[in-house]
C-alpha cells in the first residue's frame, strides 16, 4: 500500500511538471529569445525570472531531451512515405 501511494504522488508530480513544461514552451513562443539558456539568464538586463520560478533550466532541458511525441503506429518498418 505504501508503494502505491508513493507511485500516485510521483505520477501527480510528473503531470504537474509536464504542465509546467508545456506552459514554458508556450511562453517561449510569446517571449522570443535566441537561445534556450537565455530564458534563465541571471543578468538583470536580460533576465526573465518567471521561467526560473516555474522550473530549473536543467530540468527543462532534461525533459526536452527525452520527450518524444509521435504516432508509432504510423511508423511501420519497411514502409516509406
Amino acid at each position: 500500500m505504501v508503494n502505491d501511494t508513493h507511485t500516485r504522488r510521483r505520477k501527480k508530480k510528473t503531470v504537474e511538471e509536464m504542465m509546467a513544461f508545456i506552459g514554458l514552451v508556450i511562453a517561449m513562443g510569446v517571449v522570443r529569445l535566441p537561445e534556450i539558456d537565455d530564458y534563465w539568464a541571471t543578468d538583470p538586463i536580460l533576465q526573465h525570472p518567471w521561467f526560473a520560478s516555474v522550473m530549473s533550466r536543467t530540468r527543462f532541458k532534461q525533459i526536452l531531451r527525452y520527450l518524444h511525441c509521435a504516432d508509432n503506429t504510423a511508423n511501420v518498418v519497411g514502409v516509406r512515405r
